[in-house]
């Protein structure tokens, strides 16, 4: 799963990753290990928001879509940075395949612009 830092720039990231697992195997159960598996990959300011939230909100953090959602609540990204950002990524071929800038690139135009996993 790797983890996340807080930092608001990476989330999306950290959810595609954390989807990526869990869709990787359509047993509920294993959804469910998914989802009691994030409290442990939550470090530094996440890790801080974690354990800072009210009981009653995080009994309702039962299922994927619904972290995604707080979390993307709790940890807003600045939409015209990332936007900036997605636009201005050039390929720089003396240090990355085309296939690697390719998907770089795609990560940040979704992260920007919408699609996002339900």
């Amino acid at each position: 799963l790797g983890s996340f830092n807080g930092q608001a720039e990476e989330l999306e990231v950290f959810i595609r990753t954390v989807n990526s697992v869990a869709r990787s195997n359509p047993d509920p159960a294993w959804q469910m290990a998914v989802v009691c598996a994030l409290p442990l990959v939550m470090v530094d300011e996440a890790s801080a928001w974690l354990i800072g939230l009210h009981d009653e909100e995080a009994k309702t953090m039962t299922t994927l879509p619904i972290w995604f959602d707080v979390m993307r609540e709790s940890f807003p990204v600045n939409e015209c940075e990332q936007r900036r950002q997605a636009r201005s990524r050039q390929w720089n071929t003396e240090t990355e395949g085309a296939s690697a800038y390719y998907f770089t690139k795609l990560r940040l135009l979704r992260a920007a612009y919408g699609i996002r996993p339900r």
